[in-house]
């Protein structure tokens, strides 16, 4: 969700917004959406955090891994670790699991962050409206009441038709 998302949905959720999965890499850290969740305790977490628009053989990303003696696959989980976001990731190499465990005694310097934040390419943090449960809204609004476009505009809809937003079956109606 971005922060017009978050915006639109607090005030109509039953139930309180305590976390949002987005899609953080290098490359694509929306710095709006980490200051707007912390401000409203919102737990972030990071899914795909290795399939950003910055790709794992990147020079930055490869001299900062080799600085750091890890593989650049790990640098890239740091960052997006660093910034107080859970990571989701999976693995089924015991050495994959080993190396991102070692992830937590590292701590990238305020230099190899700046490099990296340099890569920025957008703000955008994930594709929510793609999600099965938000398609299942944007359905349920468009039959009862308006034909939103995606993201902002759909929780501004919901967020203006809170019956419609409880008709969509998949959140709670708090009654």
């Amino acid at each position: 969700l971005d922060v017009p998302d978050l915006r639109h949905r607090l005030p109509v959720a039953t139930v309180p917004v305590s976390a949002s999965q987005c899609h953080f890499a290098v490359g694509s850290m929306d710095r709006a959406v980490i200051a707007f969740a912390a401000a409203h305790s919102i737990a972030l977490e990071s899914y795909g955090t290795l399939h950003g628009p910055v790709a794992s053989d990147h020079p930055t990303v490869a001299r900062v891994a080799s600085k750091h003696n890890i593989s650049s696959q790990g640098v890239m989980l740091k960052y997006v670790s660093q910034a107080g976001i859970a990571l989701v990731s999976a693995s089924d190499k015991e050495q994959y699991d080993i190396e991102d465990a070692a992830l937590f005694g590292l701590t990238l310097d305020a230099q190899d962050v700046a490099d990296l934040d340099a890569l920025q390419s957008g703000a955008r943090t994930c594709s929510d409206c793609y999600a099965e449960p938000c398609r299942q809204c944007m359905a349920a609004l468009q039959t009862i009441c308006c034909n939103p476009g995606p993201g902002a505009e759909c929780s501004a809809c919901a967020a203006d038709h809170p019956m419609a937003w409880n008709a969509c079956g998949v959140h709670e109606t708090g009654g």
